[in-house]
């Protein structure tokens, strides 16, 4: 638990220092990924890119201080049974040590049906903060973090 929740906090990087985006003072807007998520294989189908550009724009959300997007990535299971305020405390806390998004270095997504588990790492190496076999689900709406 306390590695996941390390996982989930590092990738959670956020709020402290963050400037938010002129257009979205409230920080609700849905995340857009920092650049274009190219599928893991250059014939990923919809599912695996889909996956991708969620990976991004989690990461890019927690990484630059919108919490409510980061909280939409999030799967409903972990919503309803997450501490909302530790989650928004370690989002403060990571938030102290960085601005902005961290650059994804490598990316590797192993996809069953409505399941995956993701893998990556930044091309700033930071100790604990690199996701291996983070689950995340399909729901209604999208891909979600079911790292909780």
């Amino acid at each position: 638990m306390m590695r996941q929740m390390v996982a989930l906090g590092a990738v959670v990087l956020v709020l402290g220092g963050c400037s938010r985006d002129d257009d979205d003072p409230d920080g609700r807007a849905e995340p857009r990924p920092s650049s274009p998520a190219p599928s893991s294989t250059a014939s990923g189908s919809p599912a695996e890119i889909e996956l991708r550009a969620a990976v991004q724009a989690y990461s890019d959300a927690s990484l630059t201080g919108k919490v409510p997007a980061a909280l939409r990535l999030m799967s409903q299971r972990c919503r309803d049974t997450m501490d909302e305020q530790q989650f928004t405390a370690e989002v403060e806390l990571n938030g102290s040590m960085h601005s902005e998004p961290l650059e994804l270095q490598s990316y590797d997504a192993e996809v069953d049906g409505k399941r995956a588990l993701v893998s990556y790492t930044y091309v700033v190496v930071e100790s604990d903060t690199e996701p291996t076999g983070e689950p995340w689900v399909l729901e209604s709406g999208g891909w979600r973090n079911d790292a909780c």
